[in-house]
């Protein structure tokens, strides 16, 4: 099967094109499968909606399950490369792989289950982005979400928003969820891993990183906080809620 394009390697997890013998590259699969994982025991069956699919490996981890095996998962993205992949490698008939803006999708019915899993640190307006979630879920129904928890934006050109911990949460308490369980992950790092690694998709990170910091001072000191309180380690929170 062809690759999709490079552009995509540093924020589409592809699998079959990732460095087996990378210990970055299969550390952070490993944290999307883990948080695949915690979407399937704290999800519901039935209509499941996966936003931002990226190359379908999740949504088809979802259907492969017992849990979820007569469930019907509508798997979105924006990239039309990344479905048109995801068409051919993680076809199922479980599955529909729709190109789609995740703020701008809609459908005819509401869903059981919602996944959006680093997703919302890219976006430009993440209230908007959760009352559109919450219109696409059932009463009743579950949302997983997952984002950042230690600064991101900094390091990443395509994230558009930080997140703390508690902050992240008091977004959707306010929008009307309510927290069922909750998932914490950790991720070490070096500065040399960051500043002389040969992995690809960490060459894509931000770079003239002090011209940045300079034009950004508040997320220069949010960098130093985060490292006087967590050290070298980026941090990933990831939700289930109720709808009530």
């Amino acid at each position: 099967m062809r690759k999709m394009h490079d552009d995509l390697s540093l924020e589409r997890i592809i699998p079959d094109q990732l460095d087996g013998q990378d210990a970055f590259d299969q550390a952070t699969l490993q944290l999307h499968l883990e948080r695949y994982a915690f979407a399937i025991r704290n999800g519901k069956p039935g209509d499941v909606l996966d936003i931002a699919c990226g190359a379908g490996y999740g949504a088809y981890q979802i259907i492969q399950g017992d849990k979820f095996l007569h469930s019907r998962v509508k798997a979105v993205d924006v990239d039309e490369e990344a479905i048109a992949y995801a068409k051919k490698r993680y076809a199922n008939p479980g599955i529909d792989f729709i190109c789609a803006d995740a703020m701008l999708f809609t459908d005819q019915k509401e869903f059981d289950t919602i996944i959006s899993l680093e997703t919302i640190e890219h976006l430009k307006d993440p209230v908007l982005f959760v009352n559109k979630l919450y219109s696409l879920l059932k009463k009743e129904g579950i949302l997983i979400i997952s984002a950042p928890v230690t600064p991101s934006t900094d390091g990443n050109p395509h994230h558009l928003s930080d997140f703390s911990r508690s902050r992240f949460k008091k977004l959707f308490v306010a929008s009307g969820f309510t927290i069922k369980s909750e998932f914490i992950q950790v991720q070490p790092f070096t500065l040399k891993s960051i500043l002389y690694s040969k992995n690809k998709r960490l060459s894509q990170t931000r770079q003239n990183i002090g011209r940045y910091y300079y034009r950004h001072p508040g997320i220069f000191f949010a960098r130093i906080r985060s490292l006087l309180m967590d050290g070298l380690n980026n941090k990933y929170l990831t939700l289930a809620m109720l709808k009530t």
